[in-house]
């Protein structure tokens, strides 16, 4: 199917830059570190926030700095996940207004 309609040229435009931009995210992921970040849902909900930013005029060259803090990013929440993770506490939720021996 060939569409030329105004409309159908920015549907094919955007949907070109938006797998131009995810090619070059997955292409910028280059290091262990870079790649043990990119998983779980939170590095997926980061990756649609990216690709949610690109336009049917997004230039692929600009945009690669949005493309580059997005990994980073990843890289910063992997690793205070991992800190997180290992110094988890046990915290007594505080019922405001129920008696400390309130048994239900």
């Amino acid at each position: 199917m060939d569409n030329k309609s105004p409309q159908g040229m920015f549907d094919a435009a955007l949907v070109k830059n938006k797998i131009n931009i995810a090619s070059n995210f997955t292409f910028a992921i280059d290091t262990p570190e870079e790649a043990s970040a990119y998983s779980g849902n939170a590095a997926a909900a980061a990756l649609r926030g990216l690709l949610s930013k690109v336009t049917s005029s997004t230039n692929s060259d600009t945009f690669q700095a949005n493309v580059d803090s997005t990994l980073a990013s990843l890289g910063q929440t992997a690793q205070k996940a991992a800190f997180h993770d290992t110094d988890l506490h046990y915290v007594e939720a505080q019922l405001v207004g129920v008696p400390e021996n309130y048994a239900g």
